[in-house]
């Protein structure tokens, strides 16, 4: 049994012999077909894990040369997620309220706004790569809201006895050129 497929360069019909039994459609070949010449170390057929985004973007970064700096700081930020999350954990299995979860939970682990803001720029960034090359088959970030970070925003409290020491300081200070 044979199926035929069209080259998109030449406009050529290429007929081909199924390699597999049981296959009753050419549509089926050609997902089997799509199957076989993605099972590499990053792509399976099966779902698409955090891991394997975040090594898809290390790949990114060497082919565009990204900074060291860079590398290290997504590298960890990964690991802070990873912190919380699974790194074999499905893109698609995570829901809006996952997310919202991971968000809370970095605030009550202690990270500042920054760090949030980074965390949460590292996860999309991976996702949004694993989408752009049709490693999963719809993007989640169309649906979830992004969560309120305020950045920039350092409320350093200070005792009532070094804001006396302070005080004191800046009663009994004379101002001179």
């Amino acid at each position: 049994s044979y199926y035929s497929e069209v080259d998109p360069l030449t406009n050529e019909k290429k007929h081909r012999q199924k390699w597999y039994y049981s296959i009753n459609s050419y549509k089926e070949a050609k997902d089997l077909l799509a199957c076989k010449k993605n099972t590499s170390e990053r792509k399976t057929c099966e779902k698409f894990t955090l891991q394997q985004a975040k090594e898809l973007w290390n790949e990114k970064a060497k082919a565009n040369r990204y900074s060291l700096i860079s590398v290290r700081n997504t590298d960890q930020q990964f690991n802070m997620i990873t912190k919380f999350w699974s790194p074999n954990l499905a893109i698609e299995d995570i829901t809006e309220s996952h997310y919202r979860r991971l968000i809370d939970s970095c605030r009550e682990y202690g990270y500042s706004e920054e760090t949030i803001w980074n965390i949460n720029s590292c996860v999309r960034k991976i996702i949004k790569l694993a989408y752009k090359n049709r490693c999963i088959s719809e993007n989640p970030l169309d649906f979830w809201d992004s969560p309120r970070i305020k950045t920039g925003t350092r409320n350093n409290v200070i005792t009532k006895e070094e804001f006396l020491l302070l005080d004191h300081y800046f009663s009994n200070n004379e101002f001179s050129r």
